[in-house]
């Protein structure tokens, strides 16, 4: 695979953990930038914590697609 196209993925896959790092550690403020404006008042605490854990999950899954095949290629070897 090209080095180029290397890169590419882990922008992408970088990009996308760091938009889920960002809302598990402060939903309220996602919310605030792109939710507010469809509200007529702020959600419940269960909300933020729903998405917390939903982004925790996220970063999860995104890390094993992240190191997933550098694993198997290293345990190739």
């Amino acid at each position: 695979m090209h080095v180029s196209i290397t890169i590419m993925y882990w922008l992408f896959y970088l990009s996308i953990f760091g938009v889920l790092l960002a809302n598990a550690v402060n939903p309220r403020f996602f919310w605030k930038k792109f939710e507010s404006w469809k509200a007529t008042s702020e959600p419940s605490k269960t909300y933020f914590v729903t998405r917390r854990i939903t982004s925790t999950i996220g970063l999860i899954i995104i890390t094993l697609i992240m190191v997933g095949p550098t694993i198997m290629y290293l345990l190739d070897k």
